[in-house]
């Protein structure tokens, strides 16, 4: 599982098409163009994001009863480096399982399940030495709980974001229609509440205890 996706995982917008032909313009009528121009790039930065409900419901089943897949357990250092180490290898090894990564793009749950019955799973953590349920219960923890400190990390930043393209908004209200000022301002507010809804969620996820957010935290440029 990579981390969930954030309030700012939505594509961005095409940009406003230009003028059609070579019609000549005065250097005053090129500026204003420009300003008018980049009022719409800087709306365009705005666009809609996904439904706050349809969002969190999909992490929400994404993630649905992980705790009883990751809760009878808990990491060290050692642990994330383990998975650090093992992780290319073995998603290159899951690839011969298609039915693994149909179920994990639905439910993590189901994708351990079925992984402790693959073949392929199985024979590549006897292949090696790893503990076949232990390493993959540890491992799912490890990025549950990093995706957890993540968002509730990053959210902050995102607020001050949203806020900054909010400001600018409103600074190039003059160069906007009313239709783009108002779609502008509305996406904004969409995302914001978004943002809300997934971390008011992900503070349902399992926490770390300490010593295991200090070895995620020492690890956390690696576990991006």
């Amino acid at each position: 599982m990579t981390a969930c996706a954030s309030a700012q995982d939505a594509p961005r917008p095409d940009k406003p098409g230009e003028k059609a032909g070579p019609e000549k313009t005065t250097d005053k009528e090129e500026g204003k163009a420009g300003d008018e121009n980049k009022g719409k790039e800087d709306a365009g930065d705005a666009e809609e994001k996904p439904a706050p409900n349809d969002t969190v419901a999909r992490h929400k089943r994404l993630l649905k009863d992980i705790s009883d897949v990751i809760g009878t357990v808990t990491v060290s250092e050692a642990d994330v480096k383990s998975w650090l180490d093992h992780r290319a290898d073995f998603e290159k090894a899951m690839l011969a399982d298609e039915d693994f990564g149909a179920k994990r793009a639905v439910s993590l749950k189901q994708a351990f399940d079925h992984a402790l019955t693959s073949e392929v799973y199985t024979a590549w953590a006897k292949g090696e030495n790893l503990n076949a349920e232990d390493w993959l219960r540890k491992s799912l923890r490890i990025k549950v709980l990093n995706y957890r400190l993540r968002a509730l990390k990053e959210a902050p930043e995102q607020r001050e974001a949203l806020k900054a393209k909010l400001e600018k908004i409103e600074g190039e209200k003059q160069n906007l229609s009313t239709g783009e000022y108002e779609n502008a301002k509305a996406a904004i507010a969409d995302t914001q509440d978004l943002l809300t809804k997934l971390e008011t969620y992900v503070k349902t996820l399992p926490e770390p205890s300490e010593p295991e957010k200090k070895a995620l935290e020492t690890h956390a440029d690696e576990l991006k």
